[in-house]
């Protein structure tokens, strides 16, 4: 199995804390991760299929994996 980055587990992470977060989510994105959030979303939407960011937060991988299906 591929590990996860430490960039990788921080956006799992925000993604699980992000509505805790003053600003907005957008902007914590942009302040913790220094990239749009455009960008964001498209390594997001890679990184939730991988067996490791399921193994390493299963409960927001999920989530985040519903929520696409639902979008498409």
């Amino acid at each position: 199995m591929d590990p996860l980055t430490d960039i990788e587990r921080a956006m799992l992470d925000m993604e699980a804390e992000w509505f805790a977060t003053p600003g907005g989510k957008e902007t914590a994105i942009r302040d913790r991760f220094a990239v749009s959030p455009t960008r964001y979303y498209q390594r997001m939407a890679k990184l939730i299929t991988r067996p490791a960011a399921l193994e390493y937060d299963p409960v927001t991988a999920n989530r985040l994996l519903r929520i696409s299906r639902g979008n498409r």
